[in-house]
């Protein structure tokens, strides 16, 4: 490795879940983007294979923490590659470094481009938890829609997925007036060219438009200073050292 190479600030990108499939299509997604930094690919091998309902999120939340605590210091930024975002407030108290989930960028880069937005969800089991992400955010009134298509979470990595339910849950976003789609799951990633041609409306996918911020944000010019370390916030004694994923 050159030492310019090994001056390139570090991010990692860990896949919440344990499918290979998944985890390979958010490295193709991250090799496209070139950006001036080293991304790192990983995933959680003690994890589900998908991610697709509150229990699955539940289980995944403190193996992310897990992780990513014991990986603080090893990176300059980390990003959480599931759109439901597990463990992300609880991994910001602890870390000492920016700390990204796909699912909140997403939504906030959504309502930048196109003040309304449509989110794209996996299945009906995830609509309130969708839905309570965005109003967390804070974008409960700029969200016209959370649409499931009832897919799974590698559904659309297929060589040539069936485009049918994304494009009818897409049409109902946009019928609820939304100007903008948010793809909500990191195994979406294959979709966007397909669907913006379809539907000629910026299509937000998770993934690249997240690891792009994050590159933006610890991408430093030649001679300049690193990111300063903060320091984690320390939970009080009242405060629980978990809180439910949103």
């Amino acid at each position: 490795m050159t030492a310019r190479a090994a001056s390139r600030p570090r991010l990692l990108v860990l896949n919440p879940n344990s499918s290979r499939v998944v985890t390979d299509a958010v490295r193709r997604a991250v090799d496209s983007l070139e950006h001036g930094v080293r991304f790192t690919v990983d995933q959680l091998d003690r994890a589900p294979a998908q991610i697709a309902g509150p229990a699955d999120h539940a289980t995944v939340a403190p193996l992310v923490l897990d992780r990513l605590t014991a990986e603080d210091g090893h990176h300059d930024a980390v990003i959480i590659a599931c759109h439901g975002d597990p463990a992300l407030a609880d991994v910001r108290r602890r870390s000492g470094r920016p700390v990204f989930g796909i699912g909140e960028t997403s939504l906030h880069a959504a309502a930048s481009a196109a003040g309304r937005f449509g989110v794209l969800t996996l299945g009906s089991a995830l609509v309130d938890r969708k839905w309570q992400q965005v109003r967390a955010a804070g974008l409960g009134e700029h969200c016209a829609a959370v649409e499931p298509t009832g897919t799974s979470v590698v559904h659309g990595l297929a060589p040539e997925p069936d485009l049918a339910p994304y494009r009818a849950a897409a049409e109902r976003a946009l019928a609820a007036g939304a100007r903008a789609l948010v793809l909500g799951c990191a195994g979406m990633v294959t979709l966007v060219d397909p669907l913006a041609a379809e539907f000629g409306v910026p299509v937000i996918e998770p993934v690249t438009t997240t690891c792009s911020l994050a590159a933006a944000v610890v991408r430093r010019p030649a001679g300049s200073r690193p990111l300063p370390r903060r320091t984690p916030l320390v939970p009080s004694p009242e405060t629980p050292d978990h809180e439910p994923d949103r």
